[in-house]
């Protein structure tokens, strides 16, 4: 699957999250998806595929997690379990994966995106 997402691809879609992270607003997988023009097949694997490349690169930057901005369609206004399960696995998040913890841990790093990316 990654040599199906070009650099220009990754590039695009921190220029979009940069974007919804300066403003303070977030998107659903597909919504995402479809603003990428994402049409690899399994689209929502392909999506979280190349936000996953994200957080890396935010890691090893030492950048807030840009990744955060997209979040599962729902009433929990969080991203997904794999998201968190990243996070965990790179020692920036501990903890459960839908509860008050997770969406506390998801709130204050949009908060952190806002200000890192405000223009």
């Amino acid at each position: 699957m990654s040599n199906k997402l070009s650099k220009q691809t990754l590039a695009d879609a921190r220029a979009v999250l940069e974007e919804l992270a300066a403003t303070g607003r977030t998107l659903n997988y597909r919504e995402f998806a479809s603003v990428m023009g994402i049409d690899i097949s399994p689209v929502i694997l392909t999506t979280t595929y190349l936000l996953e490349i994200i957080v890396r690169e935010d890691f090893v930057a030492q950048r807030p997690v840009l990744s955060s901005v997209v979040i599962q369609k729902g009433k929990s206004g969080i991203p997904r379990k794999g998201f968190f399960m990243l996070l965990e696995e790179l020692g920036l998040y501990q903890g459960d994966y839908d509860n008050a913890q997770a969406a506390q841990w998801h709130l204050n790093e949009l908060k952190k995106l806002k200000l890192y990316y405000q223009k």
